[in-house]
Parts: C-alpha cells; sequence; structure tokens
C-alpha cells in the first residue's frame, strides 16, 4: 500500500505559484490604489479652500479681479486665480501637481453680490 498522507513536489510547487502570482497582481494594485486616494484626499482639502476663498471674494467687496496667489496645502504648491467670467460671474479655480505627478485642477463659479 502506499502512503498517501502528505503533499507531493507537484502540489507545493503549484500552490506556490499561485500565491506568487496573486501578490504579483494584488501589490501593484494596493499601490496605485493608496496613491489615488492621497490624490482624492489632496483634491477633496484643495476644493475646501477654493470654496471659502471663493465665498470670501463674493462677500468683499473690496477685491478686485483677476487675482492670483500661490498658497501651499498638504506640503504642495497650490496656485489659486479669481476672474470674472461673464459681468457677474466669478471664476475660481485651483492647480497643483498631484502625488501621481499630474497637473491636478479643480474649478468654481460663483455669482458676485
Amino acid at each position: 500500500m502506499k502512503n498517501n498522507s502528505g503533499m507531493t513536489f507537484m502540489e507545493v510547487l503549484i500552490a506556490l505559484s499561485i500565491l506568487l502570482t496573486l501578490s504579483m497582481t494584488l501589490i501593484p494594485l494596493y499601490s496605485f490604489i493608496s496613491f489615488e486616494k492621497k490624490s482624492f484626499h489632496d483634491k477633496r482639502i484643495i476644493a475646501y479652500q477654493l470654496h471659502d476663498a471663493l465665498q470670501a471674494i463674493i462677500w468683499d467687496t473690496d477685491t478686485d479681479l483677476p487675482l492670483r496667489y500661490q498658497q501651499h496645502i498638504e506640503a504642495k504648491q497650490v496656485d489659486f486665480s479669481f476672474q470674472f467670467s461673464d459681468d457677474m460671474i466669478i471664476h475660481a479655480c485651483a492647480s497643483w501637481q498631484s502625488v501621481t505627478n499630474r497637473l491636478e485642477e479643480v474649478c468654481f463659479d460663483g455669482i458676485k453680490n
């Protein structure tokens, strides 16, 4: 009679190849997801800052447009620009270099009182 109580060498190789294939697939995917998560976090924080700055310009009667300035947010240099796009509509944009070295931009419009 044969002793079938253990795993053969071929079974071990197949299991190891499956584990290696899974790890080679999941590690780059996890890296990509963490970069995108950081990118979305930065975009949300910068959008909040742009919204607050646009609200301040809308309610302030002494602000001259067009206006451009730079600010450091989350260790990134963000360029803010505000200008009239129509008679009473203010076009506000923020642009920055993302974690993945893409040029990101978010824009809002507001009506001047």
